[in-house]
């Protein structure tokens, strides 16, 4: 028995911004300000796998590096809105990707099963900023 695994139906989408990864935040002024979160932030590049595929095969399918971490070379610039959004939060934003995994299962020469897996993968390239309220 044995098996042959492959990446099939890759979607990308880009700018996306996620909420749920901030990498800095400024201001707290009683008073609107203006503040900046400056570049060098380390953000995370997340990578699905499943059927025993290697991060490192699904990366060079999509096209991107498969390190874990990505240095965010430029910062943003943003104005706090007091009272309401007294802060302002750099959030990531990059390119995410919809794929399906295919694990194909042979024995004596013979396709006996197909499995499929629907995984996502998040790629930063910046930061953007955005109001906050904490």
């Amino acid at each position: 028995m044995w098996y042959e695994t492959s990446v099939t139906g890759v979607t990308r989408t880009s700018n996306v911004i996620r909420y749920d990864m901030r990498l800095g935040r400024c201001g707290g002024s009683p008073s609107p300000t203006s503040c900046t979160i400056t570049s060098g932030k380390i953000a995370t590049r997340t990578i699905g796998v499943t059927f025993g595929i290697s991060v490192g095969a699904v990366a060079a399918t999509l096209g991107i590096s498969s390190a874990r971490s990505v240095t965010i070379t430029a910062g943003c610039t943003g104005s706090t809105r007091p009272p309401t959004y007294p802060w302002v939060s750099g959030y990531a934003f990059g390119d995410t990707y919809r794929y399906t995994i295919q694990q194909r299962t042979y024995q004596y020469g013979r396709l006996t099963q197909t499995a499929n897996s629907v995984q996502y993968a998040f790629n930063p390239t910046g930061i953007r900023c955005a109001y906050s309220s904490s």
